[in-house]
Order: structure tokens, then C-alpha cells, then sequence
């Protein structure tokens, strides 16, 4: 029993939090379906397949779109979690964000939207220093701040002033 609900408290637990964003919720959507994917014991494979059934219909009923923008958004992640998926080569990042902006806007967006995009995802133009600037941030925050969330193969909070474990265990079994 603990070996299912485990992973659903944890998502409740991160997806609940005050500082919780779009990001992370699909990125725990991702969490929960990669630990229940990983159950593949006979005792456990009807709880773990009615639970990514589940996860899949809400994901099917969201706006997909919105979700999968702001994980690209956000320069820690951009396309990484996504994998090799072609959905995901630039042109069809750019192509998702700009139908995303002339939704949210009501026109197209400039000109220099796609080449902006372009140069955010390769790390070219003014972006070339983003992915070393991420590194500099996690590093400091691993050094200085209360909570790291590590989200491969598990969450885990860490109260780094104590060195110590302060809310979740790992998932791991």
C-alpha cells in the first residue's frame, strides 16, 4: 500500500505548495508516471496501470500546451525533460509558442519572436551565457537555500543549514 500512495503523497505535497508552478506540475505528472511505470510486479501492476489511466485522462483533459511551455520556458529545463521527442525540435517549440502568444495576445507575434526563441533554445545570441548562469544559480542554491528539490529517481527535501532529510523520503524501495 505504501508503495502506491507514497509517490501520490509526494505530488500532492509538491503540487500544493505556495511556490508551486506550471512547470512543476507537469514535471510531477512526469514523476508519478515514470514510478508507476516502474512497478511491474504482478501484486502491483492493477493499482499502477488504473493510476496512469488516471494521470493520462487528466493530462488528456488539460491545456497541454500551456504546461508544456512553461517547462520549455524555463531555463533550468527548456527541452530537457521532453527527451528525443520530435514534437520537441525547435521548429516545433517555436511553432507551439508562437500559436500560445497569438492566443494569449489576439495577433502574431513580432517578428523577432522565432529567432528569439531560436536563439533561447540553443543557447545562441544573447542567451549564450543562460546555461552557465543556471549552473552558477543551482550550485549557490544546493550551498545556501533550505529546500532542494531533486526530481530523477525521486523528490527529496533537504534542509541544507542542517544537512539533513526534513520532509520527503525517497521513493526508491
Amino acid at each position: 500500500m505504501k508503495l502506491h500512495l507514497e509517490p501520490l503523497a509526494i505530488a500532492a505535497n509538491v503540487t500544493q505548495a505556495a511556490f508551486c508552478r506550471l512547470d512543476t506540475v507537469l514535471l510531477t505528472f512526469g514523476f508519478l508516471v515514470m514510478q508507476y511505470q516502474q512497478m511491474t510486479d504482478e501484486d502491483d501492476r492493477v493499482a499502477s496501470t488504473s493510476i496512469i489511466s488516471s494521470l493520462e485522462k487528466r493530462w488528456m483533459a488539460a491545456d497541454q500546451d500551456i504546461f508544456i511551455a512553461a517547462v520549455i520556458v524555463n531555463p533550468f529545463f527548456r527541452v530537457g525533460p521532453f527527451g528525443h521527442n520530435p514534437r520537441f525540435v525547435i521548429a516545433g517549440v517555436i511553432d507551439l509558442l508562437e500559436r500560445l502568444y497569438t492566443r494569449f495576445f489576439q495577433e502574431e507575434p513580432p517578428f523577432v519572436f522565432g529567432r528569439e526563441l531560436h536563439d533561447y533554445l540553443t543557447g545562441e545570441g544573447r542567451y549564450v551565457a543562460l546555461r552557465a548562469t543556471c549552473v552558477r544559480h543551482e550550485l549557490t542554491a544546493r550551498e545556501q537555500v533550505c529546500s532542494v528539490f531533486i526530481f530523477s529517481p525521486c523528490i527529496i527535501e533537504i534542509d541544507c543549514r542542517k544537512n539533513h532529510r526534513t520532509h520527503l523520503e525517497s521513493t526508491e524501495t
